[in-house]
């Protein structure tokens, strides 16, 4: 999923969601921050690609 449709279904997502998408970017930023490899990087995105995947499937 694009970072545009995400930012797009936002809206319709329970305030818990949307909570819990803002944590995980909040942790990547914060991740980032700190100088992660770069293979370390694209870990962490790839594992919030999929986290925010499932819930969007789920919800």
């Amino acid at each position: 999923m694009q970072i545009k449709e995400i930012l797009q279904a936002l809206p319709s997502l329970s305030i818990s969601d949307q909570l819990k998408i803002a944590e995980s970017a909040l942790q990547l930023v914060l991740q980032e921050k700190h100088s992660l490899t770069k293979d370390e990087q694209k870990r962490q995105l790839t594992r919030f690609r999929n986290d925010s995947y499932s819930r969007l499937c789920t919800w």
